[in-house]
C-alpha cells in the first residue's frame, strides 16, 4: 500500500544519475549502455528537474502517481501546457486547486490552448516518491524500456529529438514537442562533453529479465 511522503528536494548531478543508471543496466537490460544512450536519458531528467536541482523525492522523470494505493507519492504544485482553452477554463472554474498559469486572454481564438497550474492535493500534481536515487533510477529505467516504447528505441540510438517525439506520442508531456526536443538537445550536447561512463563490474549479472544463461 502506498504512503504519502513529504515533498522535499533531492538534488543530484548528471554524473551521479549516469552512475546510477549504468549500475542498474546489467540487471535491468543486460550488458551496458552507450554514453549516447545514457545522455539521452539524462537530458530528459535535466529538462524535467531543472538539471537535478529541483528533483523531488528522487523522482527522476517527474512521473505522476495515478494509483496512490499502490505506490508512495507526494504532492507539489506543477502545471501543464497546451490544454484546449475551453477545457482549461472549465477546470479552473470547477476546482479551486486549478488556477490559470500566466495571463490568460479575455477571449480565446479558435483552437487556442492555455496553461493550468495544479495545487495539492489535485491528482494532476501527485507524483511518485522514492527513498533513494537507486530506487528512483530503477523505476525510471524500467518504465522507460517497458512502457514508453515509442521513445525507447531513440534512446538506444542516442537521438534526443526522436526520444522527445516518442514521449509526446504516448502522452508523457503536454508541451510542444519542438520545445521539449530543443531543451533535450541542449542538455544532451552538454552531457556528451561533461559526463563519463563509469566502469561496470565484469562479474555483474548481464542477463536481461526473462533471458537465459544457457
Amino acid at each position: 500500500m502506498g504512503s504519502q511522503l513529504a515533498a522535499h528536494k533531492t538534488p543530484c548531478t548528471a554524473q551521479q544519475l549516469v552512475d546510477a543508471l549504468v549500475a542498474l543496466w546489467p540487471s535491468e537490460l543486460g550488458g551496458s549502455p552507450s554514453l549516447e544512450t545514457v545522455c539521452v536519458l539524462a537530458s530528459q531528467w535535466a529538462l524535467e528537474t531543472g538539471n537535478g536541482s529541483s528533483m523531488v523525492c528522487f523522482n527522476i522523470g517527474n512521473e505522476k502517481c495515478p494509483n496512490p494505493a499502490a505506490f508512495d507519492y507526494c504532492y507539489f504544485t506543477t502545471w501543464e501546457d497546451g490544454i484546449p482553452a475551453a477545457r482549461a477554463r472549465a477546470m479552473v472554474a470547477a476546482d479551486s486547486r486549478c488556477t490559470a498559469k500566466g495571463t490568460w486572454p479575455a477571449t480565446d481564438a479558435p483552437g487556442s490552448v492555455l496553461s493550468v497550474s495544479f495545487h495539492p492535493d489535485h491528482p494532476a500534481c501527485r507524483f511518485r516518491a522514492f527513498g533513494s536515487l537507486k530506487e528512483g533510477a530503477q523505476v525510471y529505467l524500467r518504465g522507460m524500456w517497458s512502457h514508453w516504447t515509442a521513445a525507447w528505441p531513440f534512446a538506444c540510438k542516442g537521438d534526443p529529438e526522436g526520444f522527445a517525439a516518442g514521449l509526446r506520442q504516448q502522452g508523457y508531456y503536454t508541451a510542444p514537442v519542438a520545445t521539449y526536443a530543443a531543451d533535450m538537445r541542449h542538455y544532451f550536447d552538454i552531457f556528451m562533453k561533461s559526463v563519463a561512463l563509469p566502469s561496470v563490474d565484469p562479474l555483474a549479472d548481464t542477463t536481461p529479465p526473462g533471458g537465459s544463461t544457457a
